[in-house]
């Protein structure tokens, strides 16, 4: 069984249409927040791409400034959701902090590891922002990198699993 769930209306007509024309049988989308239209179902695995850019015109409703709201509220509340050998599957943004999701899914009693790490350049508007934050120090050294006049950020893929698994 396959359950979407996106707060965006056209990624879920989109994930609907992508299930009926390949024919999956047990594949659903529902629109909503995180995990509110799915309250009280357990899922094996959960895989999740948050938003994480803390800059405006990416934002959906991310009132942080490093954009981790989305990304802490799903660590949080998937405890909720796995089962007892439940994996959750994400990405993130340099920019977020790897290290405060580490403490956060340890603390959860998960067990954290990154499974891919991978440079992106940052587009025009993103680097501007950046240079700003920068500038204003709002930006922690080590979460964006400047090479030649263009900036980097780097993405994980995080697994957090049960200390049974």
């Amino acid at each position: 069984k396959v359950t979407a769930v996106d707060i965006n209306p056209e990624a879920v007509k989109l994930a609907k249409n992508n299930f009926s024309r390949n024919r999956s049988k047990n594949a659903a989308a529902f629109c909503g927040d995180l995990f509110a239209p799915v309250k009280g179902e357990r899922f094996s695995l959960i895989v999740s791409n948050p938003p994480f850019s803390p800059f405006p015109q990416n934002r959906v409703s991310l009132p942080s400034p490093d954009g981790r709201d989305v990304l802490d509220r799903l660590i949080n509340e998937s405890l909720e959701y796995l089962g007892a050998d439940g994996v959750l599957l994400f990405s993130q943004s340099s920019i977020a902090g790897l290290g405060k999701t580490k403490r956060m899914v340890e603390k959860a009693s998960l067990v954290f590891s990154v499974v891919s790490k991978n440079r992106l350049e940052l587009d025009d508007e993103d680097a501007k922002e950046i240079a700003f934050m920068k500038n204003a120090a709002r930006l922690n050294k080590g979460k964006v990198w400047e090479e030649r006049n263009k900036f980097y950020e780097e993405v994980y893929v995080v697994i957090a699993v049960h200390e049974s698994f």
